[in-house]
């Protein structure tokens, strides 16, 4: 009988991860998730609490933390600071933060 070589699992990259953000609601860490993979950046969601069968938190067990590689870190606060600001905006009627802080009319 000839005896075949036993398959190789696949090599797992491991990376030290960063932390990039702490949510409680696991849609809006989706949605993060999402953002940041369109630019090409991995992110990972660490839970211990398993929010596909259970989608709510309760007594701090629904935290869903954000982390992504090291050297992403920066541009991914870019990225989701930027997003906001423009959100902002568009609820704003196109009027800055500091405009609204002071009432002036625009």
């Amino acid at each position: 009988m000839d005896k075949q070589p036993a398959a190789r699992a696949p090599a797992i990259e491991l990376r030290a991860d960063t932390l990039f953000m702490k949510t409680w609601d696991f849609g809006e860490a989706n949605v993060i998730r999402q953002l940041l993979g369109s630019y090409g950046i991995h992110c990972r969601l660490v839970s211990h609490f398993p929010h596909t069968l259970l989608p709510l938190s309760a007594n701090g067990l629904g935290e869903v933390r954000l982390l992504v590689a090291h050297d992403a870190l920066r541009e991914a606060r870019g990225l989701i600071a930027e997003h906001r600001r423009h959100g902002f905006e568009l609820l704003c009627g196109g009027k800055a933060p500091e405009d609204e802080a002071h009432g002036d009319a625009g």
